[in-house]
């Protein structure tokens, strides 16, 4: 009974007063109204989607340094009056995260409140960013895995957005050879579309404005670099750690997809590499760790709750001081014990896609297409 008011009461009493607050101290759909909108706007107007490249822009932590694709998918909602565009935005990130639990499996009520009290899926809601609709892309690829076409362009889609997703085609390509080849053209494509509409002589302005943002904020996030850096290790030594780790992690995507019934764990690998590759994973990165969870333990339990641990992880105000080593090393243990339950946990024997005849009876040769 406690359980049951506890995880329906208390988010949504934590997730109105999150918007309310935000609201009042102008920060509601932080992310959408200061980066995501602004550049849907500026390509309507036939300008660049990206700031200057300067010193004052990388500290900012509100710099768009999405692909252009994003701009121009962002450019309906700049039509819009500014609430209402937050407003909606807000909602969609909402649905998305309700909605990738559903196409996950999860059928437990409880886990919905229990997702909806971590500290990156609120973080998630209050910026309004892409993150949470990630979440629903790698979702929707996994429930789809064996329709070509559609994980196809969840994946490529999610991709384009965002580079960082990358292992994604790996996976793909490694288990549904055809199908990951459908899936880099098809990002490929994307974007292409979207440098052919911001122009291609903004292509050296992204780099350097991506590369001055790495350097400003690597030091902020939640990824082996910044223990590395934590612990003492010099730029270069955390970076060799940070890319050992990624790698591994990609041979064993590559590794485990051949074994028999090794598609799920080469599918969390590849979003474990994806976290461990990228330069900077922000709080509300972390939404992703949900798919894993969701495969380890679609019904409540204690590890439902390790996200609510992250809360004391919440960044502090940017320009001050970067997160201290323990809530980082915090951040990491919550993350490596999801994984680590994600590949231990066997795969239910209902309600998952069917596998092709040949991958039931035998482990596929690396590269050979199966569900493509």
């Amino acid at each position: 009974m406690l359980s049951d008011v506890g995880l329906s009461v208390l988010p949504l009493a934590i997730l109105g007063m999150l918007l309310v607050i935000s609201l009042q101290v102008d920060a509601f759909a932080l992310d959408f109204h200061n980066a995501f909108r602004p550049a849907g706007d500026a390509v309507l107007n036939g300008h660049t989607p990206f700031p200057p490249a300067t010193s004052e822009v990388f500290s900012s932590a509100k710099a768009f340094v999405y692909p252009p694709i994003a701009a121009v998918l962002m450019a309906p909602l700049a039509l819009l009056p500014p609430l209402v565009g937050d407003v909606l935005m807000t909602l969609a990130v909402i649905a998305g995260t309700i909605a990738a639990l559903r196409v996950l499996g999860v059928r437990d009520w409880h886990c919905y409140g229990a997702a909806f009290l971590w500290f990156p899926v609120l973080n998630g809601v209050q910026t309004a960013n892409l993150s949470l609709v990630f979440l629903l892309a790698l979702a929707l690829a996994w429930r789809h895995r064996d329709r070509a076409w559609v994980v196809a362009v969840a994946v490529a889609l999610a991709v384009s957005l965002k580079l960082f997703l990358w292992p994604l085609l790996v996976w793909l390509l490694v288990t549904r050879f055809r199908t990951g080849l459908l899936a880099v053209g098809l990002a490929a494509t994307l974007s292409l579309a979207g440098w052919l509409v911001v122009g291609f002589g903004e292509l050296q302005h992204f780099a350097d404005l991506v590369r001055g943002v790495t350097a400003a904020e690597q030091d902020w996030g939640f990824t082996p670099f910044a223990l590395a850096r934590d612990l003492g290790l010099p730029t270069g030594g955390a970076h060799v750690v940070a890319y050992a780790l990624g790698l591994g992690l990609l041979v064993a995507v590559a590794v485990t997809a051949r074994r028999v019934g090794g598609d799920r764990s080469a599918f969390v690998l590849a979003i474990a590499a994806s976290l461990a590759l990228s330069p900077i994973i922000w709080a509300h990165y972390l939404v992703l760790l949900l798919i894993p969870l969701a495969f380890a333990r679609p019904r409540l339990s204690p590890l439902w709750l390790a996200g609510v641990l992250l809360f004391v992880c919440s960044p502090p105000d940017f320009g001050g001081a970067p997160p201290a080593t323990w809530q980082v090393a915090l951040a990491l243990g919550v993350s490596t014990a999801i994984f680590a339950a994600a590949l231990g946990a066997r795969m239910p024997a209902l309600g998952r896609a069917a596998a092709p005849a040949s991958r039931r009876s035998s482990p596929p040769p690396l590269g050979v297409a199966d569900g493509a």
